[in-house]
């Protein structure tokens, strides 16, 4: 299995590679840098591709980085302590949005659901809490960058661009 995400994480880091490359020679070339129909540059396209590399970069991080206890990172609200806590069940629904099911589709509302904060109960006090892990903050991440691009999509598609 490791095997696999290494190699997927290698291949997601080649096509950001590759997009941010492609991205780059648009934007040095002046010819093709510019929409057929007016002088003005195709920056959604190019802000587009950025954000698709960034996604791609952030997915290369879930899938590379090393297996570490993401519950030692984080820190306990009302006495400050690290560790010792566990995972307590949350009432939320943490399974999907809705809303951003019917926004951006599946992947969307996985990114949502994945980046939202993580209920806890400290070992020392006793208290329930609320915290990101480090993976919650990358899936989080990816939800604001689909969520650009979709934003940039019907930006284009309503300017007429």
């Amino acid at each position: 299995m490791r095997l696999i995400k290494i190699v997927f994480g290698i291949a997601l880091l080649l096509l950001a590679v590759l997009v941010s490359a492609g991205v780059l020679f648009d934007l040095s070339v002046p010819a093709r840098n510019h929409h057929p129909d007016t002088a003005e540059p195709a920056w959604e396209l190019f802000t587009a591709g950025f954000f698709f590399s960034g996604m791609c970069l952030c997915g290369a991080y879930l899938l590379l980085r090393p297996a570490a206890n993401d519950m030692a990172e984080v820190r306990c609200t009302q006495c400050g302590a690290h560790g010792g806590h566990t995972i307590a069940p949350s009432f939320k629904d943490r399974s999907r949005s809705r809303l951003a099911g019917h926004l951006g589709g599946l992947l969307l509302s996985v990114f949502y659901a994945s980046g939202r904060e993580q209920r806890f109960k400290c070992g020392q006090c006793g208290g329930m809490f609320y915290s990101h892990t480090a993976v919650s903050k990358a899936y989080r991440l990816l939800f604001f960058l689909f969520a650009a691009i979709i934003l940039i999509h019907i930006y284009v598609e309503v300017s007429g661009g």
